[in-house]
């Protein structure tokens, strides 16, 4: 049997898990997006990569 503690922890847990999907990201720039996510393809370009 579980004990109220044990039950008090594990129910802690899980608001924790779930709060963390309220967790807001740190808003970026033009700039920093397209540094974080743009890529060109090697076909599309004479340099290569990022």
């Amino acid at each position: 049997m579980i004990s109220d503690a044990q039950k008090a922890a594990n129910a802690a847990g899980a608001i924790a898990t779930g709060l963390l999907s309220l967790i807001i990201p740190v808003p970026l720039t033009t700039v920093q997006w397209a540094n974080k996510h743009y890529y060109l393809p090697k076909e599309s370009s004479y340099t290569p990569g990022r």
